[in-house]
């Protein structure tokens, strides 16, 4: 049988995210303060880029890839969700 892996995203120190699953984030509880702590972290990596961008592009796609992000937005089920992706150029 398989080994059981967490699948959680764990915090690192400089990383504006973290794993929401445990009731907090950031020191809130409220769904709303919870949406602006998101929100604001979407902002930092959006302005700095997220982690490890610049080292897959350069060792995965050779320079060539283009980093585009889809914003802040809602899903189905009335979360928030916010992505980013490389293009080959």
């Amino acid at each position: 049988m398989p080994e059981k892996r967490d699948t959680r995203i764990h915090h690192q120190p400089d990383s504006p995210f973290e794993d929401l699953r445990d009731g907090t984030h950031g020191g809130s509880t409220t769904r709303k303060d919870k949406e602006n702590s998101f929100r604001e972290g979407c902002a930092t990596a959006s302005a700095d880029r997220p982690p490890g961008s610049d080292e897959m592009n350069t060792n995965l796609l050779l320079d060539t890839g283009q980093l585009s992000e889809s914003g802040l937005r809602r899903t189905p089920d009335g979360g928030m969700n916010a992505s980013w992706a490389f293009e080959l150029a």
